[in-house]
């Protein structure tokens, strides 16, 4: 059922009363006749697929670009379809559009979702999501793009996702309009304006700061409440006037964002020997904790950020109460009864039990409910706090995210909602992210992987597999990355006091895609291997090696924007060296991480051209680079050569030696994306098909993809044996060619 419909989009009622529907001004149609081109790609992330937009959405698309004199064609989905299915990730995809298309002036891409949100009186709530690319044909990399969310209620039950389409095709279609208007004005102006013009003053690229704010500073002794220093499970007398008192520290490192662990009400003594100071045992969201501070306190904190260019995250925890609150004995009824959880595989258990013992509120109460939304939106709405980031988010149900997150973006569309998801699944993690409503996700896996490598000296493999699972994720750059945080050790402390080593994990966390947290002290080189003793004193320096690093890193993001907003793909990759390359706007940044045991020297031209110099040792006219182990160089270029767009797949030849191996036994791949299971060895490629003592598979894999993975044998019994040793590696290249590896299975 095709609905029409139109509406004013006014702020509110008193001043539609007042105005009535605003005269629009008609759109601009531009003197030549650019050829554009169109794709309206409908993706459903359950099953991974992608079919064309219905004809009414597609239609009040391309009419929105007809009456602006564009001469546009759709491209036929059977030209595009299976590639979309196989890439995510946006810039590949307006490769492919280009190749299906020569001839066009214009890149047309239009993204859509519609996912069921809920019913209610008798209506049937849908959210689409769209991302929006406007790209010149010969430059897809330099897209201008939009995302956003819009709500569509239905009427009958029987109505779809077609129908949700629809409805909002007009909303759609005047963005759509407006983003070309806005491409068309500065198609000029991109090719002169260089990418590396500073920000405006007073502006910081996106960065993070965690404060446990016990550990900070006390600056008001007269709410201190048993302190004890000396004692790391007790309280230590931080507060929010220690942190007004250091702002300019804060502010001098260069840092935009402040998140503060949780500050509000918590129990006072003791429970089995550990304080609450950490804020994460919450007694009432509705109230700040005597021992941080006031409100008057905080209101002081938020305007002294504001003077600086700052904004604030408040830390919220809406899965349980601190031992012990009062709530237990006021609203019993608003807490699940069934104990601690026993089984963390069982995802009801997950949801609905004690994490170690924590009473369990049950969201789905509508008291709770209404509670858990009135705390959150009263720190909004009389604070003017940028966000939350957002604890335990797999122990509460992806229904309460959904409708929780949506009611504080509806009224609140410019906030943060930053979601802690302990998972090394990117599926997983965009899923919740998309239906859940956060605006953005912690990246776990990458957090390891730089661990991984910078401090146990592994290879540069582990953080090469988790970027090439970044086209799972609807925008990468709406993650935020860490090398560590307050639940784990330590950065130096994993790293075995070795100053250098960090040094080189913060350049790859500050050069690599998505927005940098910092753990408080990580500057003074805090270290602490498990709790308490990782959420230590803080150590305040006026310089030293880290903090002068970090200052030097936090400039490089605001100084230059394809840190930012860069897209990212792998150059070069062997187990010892991988090179990023990132690019936005003209401008490129090489990320070089080399592990290697051994020297080794490199030259640029054999991997990229363009004149490079290095950003931290502002060194220019770089052309060779002498390796040692760990060493990680950042490099820029404002005029470096685009490389053309890959082709969507590359084939991959695999061949093991079975001839040991039992003629009932099956070898598989499993690796570290979903092509080859995902490391889950149920569903791991194969079986490799046997001919004699050889055993081969022919599989087509997408493109810029480092894959990790190792065989594995199932025997007839069903026992399934992993081969031993460190993960092999497959870099897709896409030169065109088949891939071949011809492996010996490791016993």
């Amino acid at each position: 059922m095709q609905k029409v419909f139109t509406r004013c989009l006014l702020p509110s009622l008193a001043l539609a009363l007042t105005l009535g529907c605003v005269a629009q001004t008609p759109p601009p149609k531009y003197a030549e006749n650019t050829a554009v081109a169109l794709v309206f790609a409908v993706d459903d992330d359950t099953n991974q697929s992608t079919r064309a937009a219905p004809p009414p959405f597609a239609e009040r698309l391309t009419a929105a670009l007809n009456v602006r004199n564009l001469a546009t064609v759709e491209v036929p989905f059977a030209t595009y379809g299976g590639d979309f299915g196989l890439v995510r990730d946006t810039e590949r995809r307006l490769g492919v559009m280009g190749r299906a298309a020569p001839g066009s002036d214009l890149l047309v891409l239009a993204e859509v979702r519609a996912d069921f949100y809920s019913q209610l009186s008798g209506r049937y709530r849908w959210t689409v999501s769209v991302k929006l690319s406007v790209a010149q044909a010969d430059t897809p990399q330099n897209a201008m793009v939009e995302t956003f969310t819009i709500p569509a209620v239905l009427t009958y039950a029987h109505e779809g996702e077609d129908d949700a389409l629809a409805l909002v095709a007009d909303e759609v279609a005047r963005r759509l309009g407006s983003l070309v208007d806005k491409f068309m004005r500065g198609r000029v102006a991109a090719v002169t304006t260089s990418a590396a013009t500073p920000a405006a003053p007073g502006e910081r690229a996106p960065s993070i700061y965690f404060v446990l704010v016990d550990r900070f500073a006390n600056g008001d002794p007269s709410n201190d409440f048993a302190v004890d220093t000396q004692d790391p499970s007790a309280w230590h007398g931080g507060d929010l006037r220690g942190l007004i008192d250091h702002i300019d520290y804060l502010a001098d490192l260069g840092v935009r964002t402040l998140w503060l662990s949780p500050i509000f009400r918590t129990r006072y003594e003791p429970f089995m020997g550990h304080g609450a100071f950490h804020g994460y045992w919450v007694w009432d969201l509705h109230e700040i904790d005597p021992r941080f501070g006031t409100l008057a306190d905080l209101h002081e904190l938020q305007a002294a950020l504001s003077a600086r260019g700052m904004t604030m995250l408040l830390d919220l925890v809406v899965n349980h109460v601190g031992y012990q609150a009062p709530l237990l004995n006021e609203k019993p009824h608003w807490f699940h009864p069934h104990g601690t959880i026993v089984d963390w595989d069982d995802p009801v258990q997950v949801v609905t039990h004690e994490v170690h013992g924590l009473p369990d509120l049950d969201q789905s109460h509508p008291e709770v409910y209404a509670y858990l939304l009135q705390g959150a939106l009263h720190w909004l709405d009389s604070v003017g706090i940028e966000g939350y980031r957002i604890d335990a988010v797999k122990h509460v149900s992806l229904d309460f995210w959904r409708r929780y997150n949506r009611e504080l973006l509806d009224q609140h569309p410019a906030i943060v909602l930053l979601g802690e998801l302990y998972d090394g699944s990117p599926q997983v993690v965009n899923d919740v992210q998309k239906v859940g409503n956060f605006t953005h996700m912690f990246d776990f896996p990458l957090a390891f992987a730089l661990r991984d490598v910078y401090c146990q000296q592994q290879s540069v493999g582990h953080i090469a597999a988790v970027l090439g699972n970044d086209r799972f994720y609807a925008d990468p750059l709406s993650l935020v990355t860490f090398v560590d945080n307050h639940d784990m050790p330590r950065i130096m402390t994993a790293c075995g006091s070795q100053t250098k080593r960090v040094q080189n994990a913060l350049t790859a966390l500050f050069t690599l895609r998505g927005t940098p947290c910092l753990n408080y002290g990580t500057e003074a080189a805090l270290e602490g291997e498990h709790e308490p003793e990782n959420r230590g004193q803080m150590v305040f320096l006026a310089a030293s090696t880290l903090k002068n690093h970090l200052t030097t890193l936090l400039g490089l993001r605001t100084q230059h924007p394809v840190l930012v907003h860069g897209t990212s793909e792998v150059v070069h990759f062997d187990p010892d060296l991988l090179v990023v390359r990132r690019r936005h706007a003209g401008a490129s940044i090489l990320l070089i991480i080399y592990n290697g045991a051994a020297r080794r020297d490199l030259a640029l031209a054999d991997l990229v051209p363009g004149t490079w110099r290095d950003l931290l040792a502002g060194a220019s006219q770089i052309t060779e680079l002498s390796l040692n182990q760990g060493d990680t160089f950042v490099l820029h270029s404002s005029d470096a050569a685009v490389p053309p767009p890959l082709a969507a797949t590359q084939q991959w030849r695999i061949e093991v030696d079975v001839a040991e191996l039992p003629a009932t036994a099956q070898v598989f791949v499993v690796g570290s994306a979903p092509e080859l299971g995902a490391w889950n060895p149920n569903l791991a490629l194969g079986p490799l098909q046997r001919l004699g003592d050889r055993a081969h598979l022919e599989v087509d894999l997408p493109t810029g993809v480092v894959f990790a993975y190792k065989l594995i044998v199932r025997h007839a019994d069903g026992a399934v044996h992993w081969e031993p040793g460190d993960n092999r590696y497959l870099f897709v290249e896409g030169s065109g060619e088949p891939l071949r590896s011809d492996l010996s299975l490791r016993r």
